[in-house]
């Protein structure tokens, strides 16, 4: 893993939750509340990858502006 570069990382991170987010898509389940391990994990790593995003947004901008 410390091979790989970090958006390939983050892209693997986005795939697993996209896929254990349709898993724990049942009608009954509010996953927003929920305090299982599977939806925290998965707050978690929306979160992760929302850090990963905004940074290379504002690391762009500020290429940009050079």
């Amino acid at each position: 893993l410390r091979l790989r570069p970090l958006k390939e990382l983050v892209d693997a991170l986005e795939f697993s939750l996209g896929y254990v987010q349709r898993r724990i898509n049942e009608p009954k389940h509010n996953s927003a509340k929920c305090q299982c391990d599977t939806c925290a994990w998965s707050r978690e790593a929306e979160a992760l990858i929302d850090v990963f995003r905004n940074a290379r947004s504002v690391f762009s901008d500020t290429r940009r502006a050079e």
